[in-house]
């Protein structure tokens, strides 16, 4: 018999909520304004981890201006200096 291992990639809200350490209410409110990044899945919502990790890193604001300036055809040095 082979067992297989299944990474989790996504938190429910109520997860994420307690990873931020704030209510449940809250973090639905900040998922359903775009204020966490999150996947709508019919009617659930799901934060990836990794999206999760790098708003809390402060890194997500970067990536989002860098991939809109690669669809732009504005793409530069990885230096550039976006805060």
């Amino acid at each position: 018999m082979t067992l297989i291992t299944i990474q989790k990639r996504c938190y429910t809200v109520e997860e994420a909520a307690q990873v931020l350490g704030i209510g449940r209410d809250l973090c639905y409110d900040m998922v359903k304004a775009g204020e966490i990044p999150s996947l709508h899945l019919g009617r659930i919502y799901r934060v990836p981890i990794v999206q999760l990790n790098a708003y809390l890193a402060g890194d997500l604001k970067r990536e989002v201006v860098l991939n809109e300036k690669r669809l732009n055809g504005e793409t530069k040095a990885k230096s550039d200096n976006i805060h």
